[in-house]
């Protein structure tokens, strides 16, 4: 799998499980939580952020 391996993909399975717990969950500390969910969100920022067409274009070069 070319920009995302197998682990990349289990830290988003554990991710969306994690949040799903938040959301579902009573916390004594809200501004935990809220810093949780802050943090989750930093992270699905940096993952759908990240950029395949350089790669894709180096595979397709290494291919021709």
């Amino acid at each position: 799998m070319s920009g995302c391996d197998v682990s990349g993909w289990r830290q988003v399975q554990r991710g969306a499980r994690e949040n799903g717990m938040r959301y579902d969950s009573s916390y004594a500390d809200l501004g935990v939580r809220d810093a949780e969910i802050a943090a989750h969100a930093a992270f699905r920022k940096r993952l759908y952020d990240h950029d395949v067409v350089p790669e894709a274009q180096a595979a397709a070069a290494a291919l021709s």
